[in-house]
């Protein structure tokens, strides 16, 4: 069952916690020219002056201090520290306060429970204009949420396969205008990549399948799908069966297909990747759209790139982990071990609306 909930008036405290040397990765990509015909008008009317921002985070193991039965999490660093508890969503905190300022909207993943998110929520601004989606009814013990001021008009878990995480599907409204958002979390690495594959191709198949049946119902959808998916842009699960690239004229011209934001390199800019394994980045975390977010017409992509919170989320040119009990202490703890990635999206006003 998904908990879509309208929080209550919520104090705001401010966010406290060390600085983080600004230190940047050496792996970089150079920032090639924006597509010339991305901020063109189109036929259908002008543009808004509004932008939507919407961020997707893993932000490595939110749980809160709390031991419940039957959920395994005692043995995760929180619930047998407090105090890393409340050191763990000031960081957070730190770096989505100017998104929850500008109301973006917030998808995360491996989070514990409905709890940590009100938690989180309670430091940020605009806190309690927004609404939780979360996927409550699942075995698994970390989750995917989406924290969104929009309205919600509709959300869904989609179980594809015992013991694999589900696929997160909720419709906001801005301007009116629909947006169905897919927040991923796939199955890790761990085991090997070629012994865990198939569980990747599994939730790809069964990504594609529910948006080719939204598609169906609704050739005008506008889709964003984000998420970590334990592939990169150009394995099998997110290119074969995704059906995801990099080349935004084809998916203009074939709209089966969807535009994998980040695998252009004109959108890494500084970083080749969002998390990091023995020292070499890895492109895990992903934006795509479908050719309604390509058109001049409703909603459509403004931009898309890794953040790195000024520099806070990266050192040593590595995510800045927030770690486990055994590597750091309190003073030495970064954020995550994986960049959020960021998008922006305008407005189309129809030709005899006014912007």
């Amino acid at each position: 069952m998904v908990h879509l909930i309208g929080l209550a008036a919520l104090s705001v405290p401010g966010c406290r916690g060390d600085s983080i040397p600004d230190n940047r990765p050496t792996a970089r990509i150079p920032l090639e020219q924006e597509d010339a015909n991305m901020s063109k008008p189109g036929p259908a009317g002008k543009q808004s002056k509004d932008e939507l921002s919407v961020l997707f985070w893993n932000v490595e193991n939110l749980f809160d201090d709390q031991d419940d039965p039957g959920w395994f999490d005692d043995e995760m660093l929180a619930t047998n520290h407090p105090e890393i508890y409340d050191l763990k969503i000031e960081r957070l905190q730190r770096i989505l306060a100017p998104f929850a300022q500008k109301k973006a909207v917030i998808c995360l993943a491996e989070v514990e429970n409905r709890a940590v998110l009100e938690r989180l929520l309670q430091g940020l601004p605009n806190g309690p204009d927004y609404n939780i989606v979360y996927e409550h009814n699942t075995f698994a013990r970390i989750k995917q949420a989406v924290l969104s001021p929009l309205p919600v008009r509709h959300t869904e878990a989609i179980d594809f396969a015992r013991g694999l995480r589900p696929i997160l599907k909720t419709e906001v409204l801005w301007h009116g205008q629909s947006l169905t958002i897919y927040v991923n979390h796939w199955k890790s690495r761990r085991g090997g990549q070629s012994k865990t594959a198939h569980k990747r191709r599994l939730a790809a198949e069964a990504l594609y399948a529910d948006i080719q049946t939204l598609r169906t119902q609704n050739a005008a959808a506008e889709i964003l799908v984000v998420g970590d998916f334990n592939d990169e842009p150009f394995d099998p699960s997110v290119q074969r069966y995704l059906h995801a690239v990099d080349n935004r004229p084809a998916v203009l011209k074939n709209d089966e297909l969807l535009y994998n934001c980040l695998a252009d390199p004109r959108y890494r800019q500084r970083y080749a990747g969002t998390s990091s394994h023995k020292g070499h980045w890895q492109l895990f975390d992903q934006m795509l759209v479908n050719s309604g977010l390509l058109d001049s017409r409703g909603l459509y992509l403004k931009s898309c790139q890794i953040y790195d919170g000024k520099g806070q989320l990266v050192y040593h040119g590595q995510p800045n982990r927030f770690g486990d009990e055994e590597e750091l202490i309190p003073a030495e703890r970064g954020f995550s071990d994986h960049l959020p990635v960021l998008m922006q999206l305008g407005f189309w006003y129809p030709a005899d609306d006014d912007a």
